[in-house]
């Protein structure tokens, strides 16, 4: 009886520290990241007392519904893509396609010079929105129209945004644990991803679509280990279409499901992709589409540990930045090391395909040369169906490039950070890729592991 009730106290000094440092960071301007580090990393240590320390469900549901309530009523002060999110939406709800036009070209037209609120996201959204079309797919081209729809003012479109996140994310949740053996998921593995302060932060207090893609995932995942392949291939082609990255994953199924069963997964992606992109891209504007995503590859640089050795060496041998042609040609690299990992040898169990994409996407996130904090959380949702521990510590250390923003959006900020947010993720990764997966040794578990594959 003594020792429940102090595991009790533990779990509630540790909830009310999480929730309350968690709702702290949404008040703190990015420019003071030493303190916004601070907070974030007192977040992050009372998280794991949560997840070591909870006895049910019922607890962690409760602290996930209190999080994405207090979301509710702040604006974002880490990140400002809702501004472009919201203009896309308000021109969509006005006939105008957001792939065809630039941000500035439309500040001509009648609907901007006669309404403030359009002055408003214009001007918050930041230069690189303003003069780049829209990159954001169509799926989240309906939830911007939604949300301008219901509303005329910054707050009230996020508002809307959160409440449609909350109801998609809380639906999935619920069925994920629901039917968590059956997918041979990890009860305590389900909420490292949902209750991460990573998670909270950039999808519910700043908004990013990951979390959107990664319920959509989870979905497609459940279907497609059921063999319920239709199913299945459409919440896939969804999931493609709030973000591209999943089409990375695709390569994996050939081996998993054979070459009929992956035919017939491919085939359906491919065309669900193709019509739902129909509405919105068209022979004029395609091109406006595929150049905003070239930026990621060709111009931007961010939080990029092998790029910026990669660019001190081209600086060395040309006296240039190279980020032109070494952007591109790490992608190549990332692309090679997947397609060995997806064609190569044989891997039968759930367990063994997710370890597989796991490292995948590691591999791809380390050789790119834009990375955002964002960019982690599918890395998340993969791990949770193996006992990687790596993706969880990057999660905390990812943190630390929010310092970028405040010294010109380069990879090559602060050599310093990089090495503080890379080095012990590297040698956790190295660590698991020789001995195995550490997050059950890190007693982070309280259910015994079920459904595991070689």
């Amino acid at each position: 009886m003594i020792k429940r009730f102090e595991e009790r106290w533990k779990f509630k000094c540790s909830a009310f520290l999480f929730v309350l440092t968690l709702l702290s960071v949404a008040f703190i301007d990015r420019q003071h990241h030493w303190v916004l580090f601070s907070v974030y990393f007192l977040s992050f240590t009372a998280f794991i007392g949560v997840i070591r320390t909870h006895r049910s469900d019922k607890d962690m549901f409760m602290l996930f519904g209190i999080l994405a309530l207090g979301s509710l009523f702040f604006m974002p002060e880490l990140s400002n893509d809702y501004n472009r999110f919201l203009w896309d939406g308000e021109w969509a709800t006005r006939g105008v396609n957001p792939y065809g036009h630039l941000p500035a070209e439309l500040l001509r037209r009648s609907e901007y010079t006669q309404g403030k609120y359009l002055h408003e996201l214009y001007a918050n959204m930041g230069g690189l929105s303003r003069n780049n079309y829209s990159c954001y797919p169509p799926i989240t081209q309906v939830f911007f129209a939604v949300a301008a729809f219901f509303s005329e003012s910054s707050f009230g479109g996020m508002l809307v945004l959160r409440l449609l996140f909350s109801g998609m994310l809380s639906l999935v949740l619920h069925f994920t644990l629901k039917f968590s053996k059956q997918n041979q998921l990890q009860r305590t593995a389900i909420w490292l991803l949902f209750l991460n302060p990573l998670f909270i932060i950039e999808v519910y207090f700043n908004l990013h679509f990951e979390g959107m893609m990664i319920a959509f995932l989870l979905i497609a995942f459940g279907f497609l280990l059921h063999k319920r392949l239709a199913l299945g291939s459409l919440f896939f082609a969804a999931a493609v279409q709030i973000k591209l990255i999943p089409l990375l994953l695709l390569p994996f199924f050939w081996r998993f499901f054979g070459w009929k069963k992956a035919l017939t997964i491919y085939t359906i992606v491919g065309l669900a992709v193709v019509l739902l992109f129909l509405p919105w891209i068209d022979l004029s504007n395609y091109k406006h589409f595929l150049q905003s995503l070239g930026l990621y590859f060709q111009v931007f640089e961010f939080n990029s540990f092998i790029l910026y050795y990669y660019l001190e060496y081209g600086y060395w041998k040309l006296g240039w930045n190279a980020t032109l042609f070494y952007g591109p040609r790490l992608a190549r690299i990332a692309i090679q090391f997947i397609t060995v990992l997806a064609l190569y040898g044989e891997f039968k169990t759930p367990e063994a395909l997710f370890k597989r994409m796991t490292i995948a996407y590691f591999i791809y996130l380390l050789l790119s040369s834009t990375l955002h904090p964002w960019y982690i959380l599918p890395l998340l949702l993969l791990s949770m169906y193996t006992n990687y521990l790596f993706p969880l510590v990057w999660s905390c250390t990812v943190f630390l490039s929010y310092t970028f923003y405040t010294q010109g959006n380069s990879a090559s900020s602060n050599e310093l950070i990089l090495w503080l947010e890379y080095l012990p993720i590297l040698v956790v990764f190295g660590y698991e890729m020789i001995r195995g997966g550490l997050r059950n040794k890190a007693t982070l578990e309280n259910y015994s592991r079920v459904g595991t594959g070689s």
